[in-house]
Parts: C-alpha cells; structure tokens; sequence
C-alpha cells in the first residue's frame, strides 16, 4: 500500500506539470489519458505481471528520472516507499542543481540535506521572504554551509528577494556571507600544496539582480580575484544607489578572461573599462552588455563614442541593452544613447515625456534593435513620434506598450 500511495503522488506531480504545459488540453482528459495508459500497461499489456509486479525493482535509471521532475518534498516522500527508492533518492545527478526556498519555518526542512548531499550541488538559487528575520536565517544558513565545503562543485549562484525589505533593513549579513562564499574554503590553500591536482570548481554565474542590499566593491573585488572563470555576472538590483564604482569593474574583467554577458549599471562603468574590454586578448567571446541608468547619472560622465567604438570593433557581436528607470533625469538619456552603441533591447521606464527619445532611438538602432519598452505620459506628440517610430520597416513588432494605469498604453 506505501508504494501505491508513492506512485500516486510521482504521477499526479508528473501529470500536474503536463497539465502546466499544455494549456489548450483538458486538464481532466489528461488525468484520464494517464489512468488509462497506467491500467492499459499493467494489465493488458503485461497481464502476467498483473498483481504480482513489484515497483522496488524499477531500474534505478527510471526512478531518478522521476525523481528529477518533483520538488525536493515529493521525493523526500517518496524515497520513504522502500529501500531502493532510498538509494536513488540520493544520487548525485539529482543534487547537482538545487532551489531553496524559504517563505515559512516549515521550510527549513531542506537544510537537513545540505550536510549529506550539499557537496554535490552546482547551480544552486535561493529564494525567500526577506521580510520575515526566520527566512533570512535560513538562507544565510546556506550560504554559510556552502562557503565552507572544501571541494566544492558550485558553478552557479542566484539570490532572489521576494518581497519588500524591512524598514530601514540594509541587508549587511548578507553582504558579509557573500564575501564568505566567494572567499576560498579555509583548507582549499593547504590542500593545493599537497596535491598539485586538486582544483576547486569555480563560480561562473553569479545572479544578484534581485539581491536587493547594498553591496560595494570588495564583495566584487573578492569574486574577481577567487573566481577568474567567471562568466556571466548580474548585480543590477533595486538598490536606489549602486557602491561598485568604474575602478572594481575594471579589475574584475581584467581578471575575469572568460566573462561574455554583464549587467551592471551606467555608474560602474567608464571609458578605461571598454577600453580594456576592446584591448584584452580574450579567449571568451565578450556577448552581452546591459546597462541601467538610474538617479546616480546625474553625477556620471558619458560613456565616449571612442570607447563604444573602440570595444564594438572589437567584439562584432556584442548586443547591448539599454534601461532608463523612472530616477534617471531625463535631459540625461539623449547623451547616453549613442549612435553607435548595438542597442539590441531599449526599455524606457521614465514616466515622462518622450516624444525625442523615441525618434532618436528609431533613427540610431533601427538595424540592430529588437525589443523596446516604453512607459511615459500620454500626450499628442509621443504618440506622433511612436507612430513614425513603429511604421519603420525595420522597427515593426519591436515596440511594447505595457498596459497601467497613468501612463500611455
């Protein structure tokens, strides 16, 4: 009875992702399509198996590629059933991508495996409720765990906030644990000098773009200098004012060979950074760059045509995004966008008027552009130049107009 039980609750996950995926499909012929096939297979199929088949001696193979579709309760449930689903609740394959998530104490069951299976994970994504001081004890918990793994596999890092921060919460715990994990394991100097193979894996996806605390330069400087194979690096998050200045972004993709895709905000960048990006002898091919201004333009010199030129050239494949918030002053966005920046996704998120905005950006990247957003005040002459802007050859399906309340739609 258990094992029924168990394989009641795999299909009924399996068949509610099928439902997930299929939205034109009854949801209920789907549930009966699977009955059937399940009654067909075990006893017209096999009817001398009928009553005497015993699921424990599944292959393994099986077992673990069901358990690689159920969040990490289902098969905790189910490796309960028997001996072998035990086993295979345990395989390494099924630890080496992890989230945890943590929006109620109940949730902290998960840190219960980190000690037995953690040094088996490689993409690793923490999500929480940041509002409530128990969760972000537990996700520190496991920053905490993985900073201290001496061989560790983790290759990938996202950190996503799921709610509104606390009055006046700065987020400095997890700044520190940041700089702890991407710090080396205490034992990682001493065993390097006695086995000349060993090699720790090293972060190559760091994604902190709803991280929202204020993180500076010597959190980037330590990922930099510990992780040179990094290779995609996201620090764009919600924090009104960005601490990581031009010079740390500097070191970091100095040091950073194999980096191919950026984001980070018009404040962290200057001219020495293209420069640099255009100089290096790379062996990555540097692919994506995206770039948020915000309220801190004000105070931040323009990137120079010089410089754009100079990295494009460089690198014939770069695309570029470019994203205006509503805190970047306006008069500020004509001088950043530069004709020959290859702007491949254009959001202007200003709620102001942008009738020259938009012609602008219709006369630069009419080539190159393939995604715009746009949110502003409605009024006769944005709504002349979007027309010009949309009936472009070049420019069709290219424009999004979000649908909210105050702003045109």
């Amino acid at each position: 009875m258990p094992i029924l039980v168990s394989f009641s609750s795999v299909a009924y996950s399996l068949c509610c992702r099928f439902k997930n995926c299929v939205s034109d499909v009854n949801p209920s012929c789907v549930t009966v399509a699977i009955s059937l096939n399940f009654s067909l297979a075990s006893k017209e199929l096999i009817p001398s198996l009928a009553g005497t088949m015993d699921w424990s001696e599944l292959p393994d193979h099986i077992i673990i590629q069901i358990f690689s579709y159920l969040p990490l309760f289902d098969r905790f449930n189910c490796c309960l059933t028997c001996k072998a689903w035990n086993q295979c609740f345990g395989a390494s394959c099924l630890w080496q991508a992890m989230c945890f998530q943590f929006f109620s104490k109940n949730m902290s069951r998960s840190l219960q495996c980190l000690e037995k299976y953690g040094h088996f994970l490689k993409k690793v994504c923490i999500e929480l409720d940041q509002s409530m001081d128990y969760n972000r004890i537990n996700a520190l918990k496991v920053m905490d765990f993985l900073s201290k793994i001496p061989n560790r596999r983790l290759t990938s890092l996202t950190i996503v906030f799921k709610s509104e921060n606390p009055l006046f919460y700065a987020g400095k715990e997890f700044v520190e644990a940041l700089k702890q994990l991407f710090s080396l394991p205490p034992s990682t100097d001493c065993d390097h000098k006695e086995n000349n193979n060993f090699e720790m894996a090293r972060l190559k996806e760091v994604n902190l773009s709803q991280l929202d605390v204020a993180y500076d330069n010597s959190v980037f400087d330590l990922l930099s200098v510990n992780h040179p194979s990094l290779e995609v690096l996201n620090i764009q998050n919600r924090v009104l004012v960005s601490k990581v200045t031009w010079d740390c972004m500097y070191r970091l993709v100095e040091q950073c060979l194999y980096l191919r895709e950026l984001h980070v905000f018009h404040s962290s960048l200057s001219d020495e950074v293209l420069f640099l990006l255009a100089k290096q002898c790379r062996p990555q091919v540097f692919e994506y760059l995206s770039i948020k201004c915000r309220i801190d333009e004000k105070y931040h010199p323009d990137l120079t045509v010089e410089a754009w030129s100079a990295v494009t050239t460089a690198h014939p494949r770069l695309r570029v995004k470019l994203h205006f918030d509503h805190t970047c002053p306006q008069d500020r966005v004509l001088d950043i966008m530069q004709p020959v920046i290859p702007v491949v996704d254009l959001h202007l998120d200003t709620f102001t008027m942008l009738h020259n905005e938009v012609q602008r950006a219709g006369d630069y990247y009419s080539a190159t552009l393939q995604i715009t957003m746009l949110i502003a005040t409605h009024h006769k002459y944005f709504i002349q130049s979007s027309t010009n802007f949309y009936t472009k050859p070049d420019m069709i399906n290219k424009l999004n107009f979000p649908t909210i309340n105050g702003v045109f739609s």
